[in-house]
């Protein structure tokens, strides 16, 4: 669909077409909780932890055909 789908753009042009969580019959079941629960986790995320970093050169990728996302994002979080 985009020219370059492996580059993260926030602006992004028709993201309505992304098929993310699928369309039609093959729309996702769980997509409604997954995005309920990623809420969830934003928002307990924001209002308990102050600041944080992110260890870039330690972060690695899953190897999967299905899964795509990091296996290991090491972190440090300051609390509030």
């Amino acid at each position: 669909m985009f020219t370059d789908p492996d580059t993260y753009r926030i602006d992004r042009p028709d993201v309505a077409n992304i098929l993310s969580f699928g369309f039609g019959r093959h729309f996702c079941l769980g997509a409604s909780l997954a995005r309920l629960e990623a809420r969830v986790v934003l928002e307990e995320l924001v209002r308990s932890v102050a600041d944080y970093d992110v260890d870039g050169a330690g972060t690695s990728r899953v190897h999967s055909i299905n899964v795509r996302g990091l296996a290991t994002l090491p972190t440090t979080v300051v609390p509030r």
